[in-house]
């Protein structure tokens, strides 16, 4: 994932949780494994975009399969980054998610990304000309309009 501009975190998109009370709250259920041991609810009053945007896949993830009709959901993701040797704003998202549930990654990510702009248009100092994300760098492997097998 490429997040292009000067807002990389959601320090600056203070409306973040407010967005996602309303339309992903079991999200705060969510676990995070972080450097300071805050509670999900708590490192995204300061969290990077990329990592934001891995637990919202993660989360919808879980309620796609939940919905599918299994009693339950668990998946696995990590954000890197390393922007003193990559671009800054490139974020690798890595999430554990089998072969045979590929359809519900791609549900997945078309919801977040949805949100996501969602969680970022919310703030009047964000302009989609000035700062952005875009499909095309957050579904490498799922481009845009093509059908899943």
């Amino acid at each position: 994932m490429h997040v292009y501009g000067d807002f990389l975190t959601t320090k600056e998109f203070t409306h973040t949780s407010t967005v996602l009370k309303d339309t992903l709250p079991s999200i705060f259920a969510s676990k995070c494994f972080n450097d300071l041991g805050f509670t999900f609810e708590k490192e995204v009053q300061a969290t990077e975009i990329g990592h934001l945007f891995e637990h919202i896949i993660l989360e919808y993830l879980c309620l796609s399969k939940i919905d599918s009709g299994y009693k339950e959901a668990l998946y696995i993701g990590k954000t890197r980054w390393n922007w003193i040797k990559e671009p800054t704003g490139l974020f690798h998202i890595t999430l554990n998610v089998p072969q045979e549930e590929k359809k519900l990654l791609y549900v997945s990510l078309s919801k977040g990304i949805v949100l996501l702009r969602k969680i970022m248009l919310s703030h009047s100092h964000y302009s989609s000309k000035k700062t952005g994300i875009y499909p095309q760098t957050l579904l490498p492997f799922f481009p845009m309009g093509k059908q899943m097998e």
